[in-house]
């Protein structure tokens, strides 16, 4: 089946397993399948959650990386976060993914976890933490920084 959008969109929230591993939604799974492998690079997020990008585009963010200034300490400590934290992670037959202990205990994840499409990556959250980090009441700020860019 064809995956209608080829992309990673919508919100799921599934559970993780005692063995840390957590299911791929159907949707995303699609878009692995008929898009890339696989495969995903799971790592964290500056905003306390973790993504999960297929390999294909982590390595167009790597290349992205490699380009930016190599004497800038902000850029230094960014990429020492997203290269020490990476981790590859292959999908089981199940669809499930396994989440490392250090990358688990860094998002603060649970029994719970919301997985958020982001086009070209997957987020995972904490539930709590996505709805606390997403408040409605950010609305206005991001309605007005979006149509500061034209969007």
């Amino acid at each position: 089946m064809a995956a209608l959008i080829d992309r990673f969109i919508g919100h799921h929230n599934y559970s993780l397993d005692a063995k840390g591993r957590v299911s791929i939604p159907a949707d995303f799974r699609e878009v692995l399948s008929e898009r890339y492998d696989d495969k995903l690079v799971l790592m964290k997020h500056y905003d306390r959650c973790l993504v999960a990008y297929p390999v294909d585009e982590w390595n167009k963010l790597d290349a992205a990386l490699a380009e930016l200034a190599k004497t800038n300490p902000q850029v230094i400590k960014f990429k020492r976060m997203y290269y020490s934290s990476a981790k590859v992670c292959e999908l089981d037959a199940q669809g499930r993914v396994l989440v490392p202990p250090a990358l688990k205990e860094y998002a603060g994840l649970g029994r719970e976890v919301a997985l958020v499409g982001m086009g070209e990556r997957i987020e995972l959250w904490d539930p709590e933490t996505y709805l606390r980090e997403n408040a409605e009441a950010d609305s206005a700020a991001i309605r007005d920084a979006v149509a500061a860019i034209g969007f």
